[in-house]
């Protein structure tokens, strides 16, 4: 305390000397003479930390480069300076540094000490201990200068810097792995870090009744506990070889933004292919949620683009316009014919103010449009969120707004005023009025794209009450014409199925937000809180102009020319619209846009690659009778995954006009099998199948039955990833004469059929497992993360895709399987989806099998994962 009391009380002398100098008017001999005081007291001083006196070198290790510089010539001298007020009012000063104690090594460099400190708003703190100063330049690591940072000592000591404890990254599988070698094995990107596996024991264990954590556990064994039939017993596998001291090898070849497509070559092709397209059913609706709904897969058909002739006037005199004066109820259904769904709802209308309410699928979902006080309207959407463990009733509300008379008309009618009468038609022994209103635009002009002109035919049916005034609307359609894409193409409309007049209750289209919603989101969206504005505009939305704007920017479309935009524009239109009504639908998922969202059918084809074929190898008979799968059953866990035992390659992606799933599922089935046989995780080549397996009968970059290349990975072998050529997505030349393979397999085997317990222990058994489904609904190519796809839209037993099953969960009650599919990570949850396996969706469980893999099959591991193989 006297060295820095002494250091204080010099500090002070010198400024009280120097004022007294200036006011004087003395030189500045009274300063230097000051500053000769201060060096020579630091000469002299006593030395913190074992630092030696002048003329001494530092001790060792105490940080000052070299160990040659003295303690003093560390520090810059006093500065005389003579500073200023805003009144114009001088003082010198004498600025004195002042040494520091330090913990730790002083820096080996001289410091620089700025009078002016800089401002705490200008310092970050992360961490990683690193400061950054914005107006200093680059950031600065304590770890590269300060090992330990002291606090700074002063007058009054300030409190320290909070800093914070940096969160533990949450595991997810689509974390970028880092970048490796076979000859320098990096750790493995696993979705939690693997323990070191054991070796694997002379006999077979038994199954555990809670699947472990540890990524290299041996796969466990069933012990069924007491069954009335006995457990089978499997072989006893032959002695394993020991897991090597390093990690497995991780796929660098990963996709962690979403692939974009080639370019189209001939979009006049493109305008062919949209036209001809073979669409959905439009009476269903979006999520099939049983087979009643539709036994067989839905009737496709092709939308003929033929502009219907009017036939006129019959030379009746015309009615008065329709006029929609009273309160109405409705029932109608929503027809999307293009997009390929119809929607039901229920509408309460209060004519007198303009409020509304709409039930969407009984419910599901529903939409108030409230009157205020003071004059004001308020939307709300109120949906049921069934994605979670239990259901949640969210709400989007948008802020009170003020609505022209316009805007209170009718949500399921367009404004009237502009139709005109276009004669009768006779439906049964009525006589219907047909009123309609064709609006006609430029190039570019109520939503079309620049260079494409669009036609709006409106047409309303009507009939009239006994009264002959009251109108009561039957059907209301939109047809689309295009000088692009051509007439007819884009046909919409509401149909009414019942209509009955009465007065409502205020209480009717109030909601009591705080009481009735357990999520709240604020939103602008309009298409949110008014669905049916979409369908009853006279021009089509100008959403969608945002939509394909943004759509381009986020996922780098670049189009050919004004036919392929035209052509992506309505594919994404469409989507959104089925995307919108799905959501609204309740089902255990939703739907997002991706980018596969502005694709047309026949495009998706290429990212399918899977047909049966007669002569295909039929594989051996699963080795579990159903007497023994019934005595498994009640011993399987309830959730096991193989992505967090280290068996499971980071996904890869097929997007490249390349029907190749059927290589990317069998070699992820190889990989996993090898995996369950050494505990090496050796990423394995796809493209190797693409260059070879044709004399063995498949079909590069066209479907093919696994089958074909089980039977060339049996004979040939699949090499190491990264020491074959990269995915082309096309047929190169064979290099499996140059590059030796990994490992082989003895052959394939066949999951018995419908059986989702067959399917759980062949998992279990053999790591990840090949299956087949049917993958054409749009609610799979969009299907958003972390939900659970159950929809009956498809064929169970026309497969077109294959993937693996990596494990199971059960989610409210019901299995699913977790399957790692070939789209990039980009796509559902990192990659994966989660498919309901009770109902065999999409034919799941029919089409299952696995490579049989023994240790005798294994020929060499790449370097970096070198070990000693048993035969």
């Amino acid at each position: 305390m006297r060295t820095w009391s002494t250091a204080l009380v010099l500090c002070a002398a010198a400024c009280s000397a120097v004022c007294v100098a200036q006011s004087a008017g003395a030189t500045n001999e009274y300063a230097a003479r000051w500053q000769n005081l201060i060096a020579e007291f630091l000469r002299n001083a006593p030395t913190p930390n074992g630092f030696t006196q002048v003329g001494q070198a530092p001790a060792a290790g105490a940080g000052i480069a070299g160990g040659a510089v003295s303690w003093a010539s560390w520090f810059p001298p006093p500065v005389p300076t003579l500073m200023h007020d805003q009144g114009g009012r001088s003082m010198p000063v004498l600025v004195v540094p002042v040494p520091v104690p330090m913990n730790q090594n002083a820096p080996a460099q001289t410091a620089q000490c700025t009078l002016n400190p800089p401002s705490v708003n200008s310092i970050s703190y992360d961490s990683n201990s690193v400061v950054t100063n914005a107006a200093s330049g680059p950031p600065t690591t304590y770890a590269a200068q300060f090992p330990a940072p002291a606090p700074v000592f002063s007058y009054q000591q300030p409190a320290p810097v909070p800093t914070y404890p940096k969160p533990s990254p949450v595991p997810t599988y689509n974390q970028p792995a880092p970048v490796a070698t076979y000859n320098q094995p990096t750790p493995v990107a696993t979705y939690n870090q693997p323990a070191p596996r054991p070796a694997y024991p002379q006999t077979a264990p038994t199954y555990p009744q809670a699947s472990p954590v540890s990524a290299y556990n041996p796969p466990p064994q069933y012990s069924p506990g007491a069954p009335a039939v006995s457990a089978p017993q499997l072989p006893s596998p032959s002695p394993k070889p020991k897991p090597s001291s390093g990690p497995p090898l991780t796929d660098q070849r990963r996709y962690s933004t979403a692939p974009n497509f080639p370019p189209v070559e001939d979009s006049a092709l493109l305008v062919e292919q949209f036209q001809n397209q073979v669409l959905r059913d439009s009476s269903l609706h979006p999520i099939l949620f049983s087979e009643r709904e539709q036994q067989v897969a839905p009737a496709r058909k092709v939308i003929k683009c033929v502009r219907r002739k009017w036939r006129g006037l019959s030379g009746e005199a015309p009615p008065p316009p329709p006029r929609i004066e009273s309160s109405l109820y409705m029932r109608g259904r929503i027809f999307a014919h293009r997009a390929g769904y119809s929607e039901p709802f229920s509408l309460w209308w209060d004519a007198s103010t303009g409020a509304s309410r709409m039930d969407f699928f009984d419910g599901t979902a529903t939409t108030y449009r409230m009157m205020k006080r003071d004059g004001s309207v308020q939307s709300v959407q109120v949906r049921m969120d069934r994605t979670g463990e239990s259901d949640v009733q969210r709400c989007w509300v948008m802020k009170p707004r003020h609505l022209s008379q316009a805007e209170r008309l009718m949500p399921a009618l367009p404004n009237l005023q502009s139709f005109s009468y276009a004669g009768y038609v006779q439906r049964g022994e009525q006589r219907t009025e047909r009123w309609r209103y064709i609006q006609s635009g430029h190039s570019g002009e109520l939503g079309g794209v620049r260079g494409e002109a669009l036609t709006f035919r409106h047409e309303l049916l009507v009939r009239r009450a006994p009264d002959n005034f009251t109108t009561i609307p039957l059907r209301y359609t939109v047809a689309v014409d295009s000088s692009i894409l051509g007439p007819n193409c884009d046909t919409y409309g509401i149909y009414f199925d019942e209509i009955l007049r009465g007065h409502f209750e205020s209480a009717m289209f109030n909601l009591n937000i705080e009481n009735a919603c357990e999520s709240i989101e604020f939103t602008g969206r309009l298409d949110l809180v008014e669905p049916l504005q979409e369908f009853t505009m006279l021009r089509r939305n100008p959403r969608h102009d945002v939509e394909i704007d943004q759509y381009k920017s986020k996922y780098g479309r670049v189009y050919l020319d004004k036919l392929e935009e035209a052509v992506r524009k309505n594919v994404l239109m469409q989507y959104v619209r089925y995307l919108s009504a799905a959501n609204r639908q309740g089902a255990s998922f939703e739907m997002e846009i991706n980018f596969l969202s502005d694709r047309l059918a026949v495009e998706f084809e290429q990212v399918y690659g899977v047909k049966e074929s007669a002569d295909a190898d039929k594989g051996d008979m699963f080795p579990h009778s159903a007497e023994e799968l019934k005595a498994l059953e009640k011993s399987l866990p309830r959730k096991f995954d193989w992505r967090r035992r280290g068996a499971v390659t980071p996904v890869r992606s097929q997007l490249q006009n390349c029907s190749s799933c059927w290589a990317f599922a069998t070699t992820a089935a190889v990989e996993g099998a090898l995996f369950v046989e050494t505990g090496r995780l050796v990423p394995l080549s796809e493209q190797a199948l693409l260059d070879c397996a044709m004399p063995w009968g498949a079909q590069p970059c066209n479907s093919t039955w696994p089958s074909y290349p089980y039977n060339y990975i049996k004979d040939k072998g699949l090499p190491a990833l990264n020491e074959y050529r990269p995915y082309q997505a096309k047929h190169e030349t064979c290099l499996a004469d140059s590059v030796p393979a990994v490992t082989h397999i003895s052959g394939h085997v066949n999951v018995t059929r419908g059986n989702p317990t067959a399917l759980k222990v062949a998992i279990m058994n053999n790591g990840p497992i090949v299956v087949l489904m049917d993958v054409t609904p749009t609610t799979f190519h969009g299907i958003k993360k972390g939900t659970h796809f159950d929809d009956d839209n498809c064929h169970k037993k026309m497969p077109n895709h294959a993937m693996v099953a990596v494990g199971w969960e059960v989610f409210r009650h019901q299995d699913y399987f977790i399957l790692k599919n070939s789209w990039s990570n980009s796509w559902a949850d990192g990659g994966f989806v989660k498919v309901r396996a009770s109902k065999n969706t999409c034919g799941i469980l029919n089409y299952a099998s696995y490579p049989r893999l023994k240790a005798r099959d294994v020929r060499r591991f790449p370097a970096g994962l070198s070990a000693s193989t048993s035969s």
